[in-house]
């Protein structure tokens, strides 16, 4: 029998009960919260009743003192008014009557005037109170305000009645004459003729005691020379043009002076005088048009010694370097002589522009471009210092020539390569023996990724890796010997990556097992390993020359290729062949031999002899295309506030003319000629630094000597000449 079944559906209500009981607390809130401000607008507009009703008072008793005696009497009656406000009785010319007077009218204008200014604020007060209870409703229900609300206008100031004060009219106050100490400027100078010649002469007081406060703070001499323009005497005088020019030679100065730290870190570095490194960092910046930037090469010398032999011929003749040379302050001694040197001094500006012109040089009069603000849109300030970094961090000439920093500061803006892995690539290849350089290996490294085929952002994102992993390859045969040949090792690790297609972790580990970094000590791994380098170096190599050579190993890829090759020649490969690969390189994993394995097949031709040492150079139109305008604009107009600030220091146009024709003419000053010791790095280059490694006896270096100290060019010249030099 079917059973009926019942159904019982609960719901819980707990929420929804809460929720009501909250709206409904909220709803008394908003009700008390409507009546408390209410009353509160109520006891405002009760107390401003009480205050207008007590002014109201004072001013009737104040007009019924001024109405008359106290004996008269009204001529006639009056109806009595009542003031609505107060409840008072009102006289019928509206003035209040006091209490326990005979209610007269008080028809004072000033009384009036009160009266009807009080009842404007009452009206007003009231309307507010009633706008401030309006806008607490709208707010508590939930009303938003129209657009034609605003703030309440502001009622007329009530006029002052003109009250006496001490001083005017009866001639009593300060001195007895009438005389008002003056609290503000303009009163000062109402006080006429003697307040403006006071205020006249203080102001000039004040501003000459600015002027000194800003001498006293300026940062040296050239500051204070610039402070000069701005003198305020002088900026009035000149209708503000003096102040105007003051200000843009600061802005040089302020340039120079940032310049001067890194111009610091480079004289330091090569041992060159301020002079000399100010004039090197402006050929090198603008090369061959260095003339057209600085306005050099046009003088009247200059002129003589490009057209008169005679001229030269004197010239070349050795003087007493204990007489001054006037020869650079030659003038014209004729009138034809002068129209010729203007007319060769004409041509010389036109060839310098047209030349400049080509170059790009010639663009907006406020900036001035150069291959560094073009290409990596640095300034001649950012350019120096980061050649300085590169340049000692690779400590050699040969490592760090211009053209190789220029590579790698290219580098930096085409692939993103930072100055700290350039500098370390640097700081390993100055121990370098095979004549590569830090750039090299930055191109080798690059170069192979793209034959890789890898992307630009992946060789972008790891070239820094690769190099970081070639310093530590180099640092472990750093530890064992005094140099390195950098491109034996490259040469080994782009071709273990060329053959295997590895990366990262695994690959390093690879290429250190394979390279000889990480073969094991045990006997019989050693006596393979010497086997295979006496068949390398020959049957005369001596036991330590065979040692020497293990040593070297990562830097030999012949030495590691043949003994690879031994070890599958003895096992035969198969599974014997991967337990004696790990065995011998304990650090490498099972997964690593067995992906070597497949990658390769362990043909030692393919994994060894597939590498590269250099690569392609960087193209300096990718990277220019690479600069911004704003970028070379930005570089270029402080190019120009460094030339501009430097010829105010040093004495006016022209005079950076004058030391970068010093540095043509005397050439770079070798600092110190040190043949490298042998087997040290840099030995067997052929070349220490920029200058050939020279064999000096004792006699030949004392006339070196004799003639630097000498301090004269021809007697350098003619002792060099008497010396007899080999090259190695």
């Amino acid at each position: 029998m079917a059973e009926d079944k019942r159904i019982r559906v609960s719901a819980d209500a707990s929420p929804l009960q809460e929720l009501r009981q909250n709206a409904q607390a909220l709803w008394n809130d908003f009700n008390k919260m409507e009546s408390e401000f209410k009353n509160i607008a109520e006891q405002t507009v009760g107390v401003i009743q009480k205050q207008i009703d007590l002014l109201k008072e004072r001013n009737a008793l104040a007009g019924g003192m001024q109405g008359g005696l106290p004996n008269d009497t009204p001529t006639e009656r009056r109806p009595t008014l009542i003031d609505p406000y107060t409840g008072r009785p009102l006289s019928g010319g509206g003035g209040a009557v006091a209490p326990g007077t005979s209610g007269r009218a008080l028809n004072t204008q000033l009384t009036e005037r009160q009266q009807t200014t009080l009842d404007k604020i009452l009206s007003e007060v009231v309307r507010i109170a009633d706008l401030m209870e309006k806008t607490q409703r709208d707010d508590t229900n939930g009303v938003l305000p129209t657009g034609s609300g605003g703030e309440p206008p502001q009622p007329p100031t009530p006029e002052t009645p003109d009250v006496p004060t001490p001083g005017q009219g009866s001639g009593s106050g300060m001195f007895g004459k009438g005389f008002k100490m003056p609290t503000s400027m303009s009163g000062l100078m109402g006080m006429l003729p003697f307040g403006a010649l006071i205020m006249g002469i203080g102001t000039i007081l004040g501003q000459q005691a600015k002027y000194e406060s800003a001498q006293y703070g300026a940062e040296n001499e050239f500051q204070r020379r610039n402070n000069r323009g701005n003198h305020w005497l002088l900026n009035m005088l000149t209708f503000g043009i003096s102040g105007a020019e003051a200000e843009k030679k600061e802005v040089g100065r302020n340039a120079a002076t940032q310049n001067d730290r890194a111009l610091g870190d480079y004289s330091a570095l090569h041992r060159m005088s301020y002079r000399q490194a100010l004039g090197s960092q402006f050929l090198d910046s603008f090369g061959d048009n260095v003339d057209y930037v600085t306005g050099g090469n046009t003088t009247y010398h200059d002129y003589k010694m490009a057209t008169d032999p005679s001229y030269r011929q004197k010239q070349a003749e050795p003087k007493d370097p204990t007489k001054l040379d006037l020869s650079m302050l030659a003038f014209p001694r004729t009138q034809q002589d002068a129209e010729a040197w203007k007319d060769w001094e004409y041509g010389q500006k036109r060839q310098q522009l047209y030349k400049a012109d080509k170059a790009g040089l010639v663009t907006d009069r406020d900036e001035l471009p150069t291959w560094a603000s073009r290409t990596l849109g640095l300034n001649m300030t950012d350019y120096l210092s980061q050649v300085t970094t590169l340049q000692k961090a690779g400590a050699y000439e040969r490592n760090t020539s211009l053209h190789d920093v220029n590579q790698l500061l290219m580098a930096g803006k085409i692939r993103g390569l930072s100055e700290d892995d350039a500098a370390s690539v640097l700081a390993t290849t100055r121990f370098d023996r095979s004549g590569r350089t830090g750039a090299n290996v930055v191109q080798a490294f690059d170069t192979n990724l793209q034959g890789l085929g890898k992307s630009d952002q992946y060789i972008a994102s790891t070239l820094g890796e690769y190099l970081q992993s070639f310093n530590r390859m180099a640092e472990n045969v750093l530890n064992r010997t005094g140099g390195i040949n950098t491109a034996g090792i490259v040469r080994s690790m782009t071709s273990i990556q060329n053959a295997t297609g590895m990366e990262g972790r695994q690959l390093e580990r690879v290429q250190n097992s394979l390279m000889g970094n990480n073969i094991s000590q045990d006997d019989v791994s050693q006596a393979l390993l010497l086997r295979t380098a006496r068949e390398v170096a020959g049957p005369d190599a001596q036991l330590s020359d065979l040692q020497a050579m293990i040593e070297q190993m990562p830097e030999k890829p012949e030495l590691q290729q043949q003994f690879f090759e031994r070890i599958q020649k003895m096992t035969g490969g198969g599974e014997m062949g991967r337990q004696v690969m790990k065995s011998i390189f304990p650090n490498l994993s099972m997964t690593d031999i067995i992906d070597l394995e497949k990658a390769t097949g362990n043909d030692a031709q393919k994994i060894f002899r597939r590498g590269r040492s250099t690569g392609a150079e960087y193209s300096e139109a990718e990277a220019r295309s690479m600069v911004g305008d704003i970028a070379a604009s930005t570089a270029a107009t402080q190019n120009r506030k460094n030339k501009d600030g430097y010829e105010g220091i040093l004495g006016g146009k022209g005079s950076i003319a004058a030391v970068v024709k010093a540095i043509k003419d005397e050439g770079p000053i070798p600092v110190t000629i040190v043949a490298p010791a042998p087997g040290s790095a840099g030995s067997g280059s052929g070349q220490q630094g920029g200058f050939p490694a020279l064999q000096l006896t004792d006699e030949q270096l004392q006339k070196l000597r004799e003639s630097v100290a000498a301090g004269t060019k021809d007697g350098a010249t003619k002792a060099l000449n008497n010396l007899t030099i080999s090259q190695e």
